[in-house]
């Protein structure tokens, strides 16, 4: 029990690194601004095709398009944990017509996972507002036979290394979840990362 309340206790932290956000080269000459956007924008997402962020940005371009009277088209660049995207928008002309659907691991996780990376997360980017925050989940098999975390645990430290968790790839919310699991719980879970695929 101790070990979920110390899991429960981190949960706003886990939360909070599952954010989606908007980021943007930060913009140039105030002329152009002012006329902005008077031709189609683009904006990046950092996962295939179909989703929760590509979803998440569909459904926000759609939203832009109508009320900007210009296009916001959806260009889906996944791989690298995000690292493509990111180059991608951080090269790009700072003039506001490139966009991405950052998220928290091209945005914070690879600063501290990959050495240097071929953008700056502070430097690069202007965040323009949180988009969603996404919730984190604990799901058992139900042939593992438990109904508790405390029970999830007791076997976890009963089978060392035998028990698996997923993730959709390393560096994602859920393995550093599974993570952090593993070192409040005093537990050897062995981690299985998913590449992105389309669903």
């Amino acid at each position: 029990m101790d070990a979920y309340r110390k899991i429960s206790a981190r949960l706003p932290q886990l939360i909070l690194v599952s954010n989606v956000v908007i980021c943007i080269a930060p913009a140039g000459a105030a002329d152009e601004a002012a006329q902005f956007p008077n031709r189609p924008v683009r904006m990046i997402v950092p996962s295939t095709p179909g989703g929760s962020v590509d979803t998440l940005a569909r459904a926000v371009s759609a939203h832009l398009s109508e009320r900007w009277t210009q296009q916001v088209v959806v260009d889906n660049r996944s791989g690298a944990g995000g690292i493509i995207a990111a180059e991608l928008v951080a090269h790009a002309a700072p003039d506001g017509y490139t966009l991405i659907m950052a998220t928290v691991a091209s945005m914070a996780t690879n600063v501290s996972l990959k050495r240097n990376l071929p953008y700056s997360p502070a430097g690069d980017f202007a965040p323009i507002a949180q988009v969603a925050a996404q919730q984190l989940v604990l799901i058992v098999h139900p042939g593992a036979a438990v109904k508790t975390v405390a029970e999830l645990i007791q076997l976890a430290k009963a089978k060392p290394v035998q028990l698996t968790f997923a993730s959709a790839g390393s560096g994602t919310g859920g393995h550093r979840s599974g993570e952090l699991f593993k070192l409040l719980t005093g537990t050897d879970m062995s981690h299985v990362p998913y590449d992105e695929t389309q669903p």
